[in-house]
C-alpha cells in the first residue's frame, strides 16, 4: 500500500476520532488538501474503508446538528471586566488570590487543579465543543452532498461576530498582571 491511501485513511480517522485535542496541542491542527481530495475520490469510487469512514463522519455530524449554539453568555464566572461578553478561561493551576478582595491577580498553585478551569463555569468547554462541531460539520459538508451541514456549521462562527447578542470579546490573558510575565 503506497503512502497516499494510508495518509488519506489517517486523515479520515483523525476527524472521526475527535478534534478537541487540537485545542490543547502545541502544534496547529491542519489537514492536507490533497489528502482530503484523495479521500473524496475514494468515497466516489466506493472504496469500502473510505465509505465506512464517511458514514461515521456523517453520523457524528448528525449529532452535531442537534447541539445548540454555544454562547459565552452561558458561563457562570465572568472576566475581571465584569462584561459577560468577554471570553473567559484560565489555566488549570491558576487560582483567585486569597489576599485581595477581587481575587486579582490570579496566583499559580503548582499541582493544584482549579476545578473551574475545565468546567462549564468558563468558556473553555464551550469553545472546545463549538470547535469540534464546526470542524465535524465542515468536513461532513466537504464529503457529502448535504448542504444543510454548511449552514449549521457556520452558525457558531457567525455568533462570534460582535453584532450578535451572543458575541464575545476576546480576552487573551485572563486576570493578567505584568508580574506574571
Amino acid at each position: 500500500m503506497n503512502s497516499i491511501p494510508r495518509r488519506g485513511l489517517l486523515c479520515i480517522a483523525l476527524f472521526c476520532s475527535g478534534l478537541s485535542a487540537s485545542l490543547y496541542a502545541a502544534e496547529p491542527y491542519t489537514l492536507d488538501g490533497k489528502d482530503l481530495a484523495f479521500s473524496r475520490q475514494q468515497i466516489a469510487a466506493k472504496d469500502p474503508l473510505f465509505v465506512q469512514a464517511q458514514a461515521a463522519l456523517l453520523k457524528k455530524a448528525d449529532l452535531a446538528l442537534k447541539h445548540p449554539l454555544f454562547s459565552v453568555m452561558d458561563k457562570t464566572l465572568v472576566a475581571a471586566s465584569g462584561n459577560k461578553h468577554d471570553y473567559y478561561s484560565f489555566p488549570p493551576y491558576w487560582w483567585p488570590n486569597p489576599d485581595t478582595k477581587d481575587g486579582l491577580p490570579y496566583i499559580r498553585k503548582d499541582g493544584q487543579t482549579n476545578p473551574d478551569a475545565n468546567s462549564d463555569a468558563t468558556d473553555k468547554n464551550r469553545l472546545v465543543k463549538m470547535s469540534n462541531d464546526v470542524s465535524t460539520l465542515a468536513l461532513a459538508w466537504y464529503f457529502s452532498p448535504r448542504r444543510s451541514l454548511c449552514a449549521k456549521g457556520s452558525g457558531p462562527v457567525e455568533d462570534l461576530v460582535p453584532r450578535s447578542k451572543d458575541a464575545y470579546d476576546p480576552q487573551p490573558a485572563a486576570c493578567a498582571s505584568h508580574s506574571r510575565y
